[in-house]
């Protein structure tokens, strides 16, 4: 499934604009957050407690919804 192709560039962010392209045109990768998968994956016995999966996911929800 293709999906984004176009991020805005805030003056600082092409780096992370590309590396959010390239991680979420990756199918198996993109279908499991835009499937809430990660949501049973998430280790929330770490400091983070899995803040940066859930932040990905909601950006691709946003993204390509």
């Amino acid at each position: 499934m293709r999906r984004l192709v176009g991020m805005q560039n805030l003056g600082n962010t092409c780096f992370i604009n590309t590396c959010v392209q390239c991680l979420s045109n990756l199918d198996p990768f993109g279908d499991f957050f835009l499937a809430n998968q990660h949501i049973f994956q998430l280790n929330k016995h770490s400091s983070m407690k899995g803040t940066l999966a859930l932040s990905f996911g909601e950006l691709l929800h946003k993204v390509c919804h």
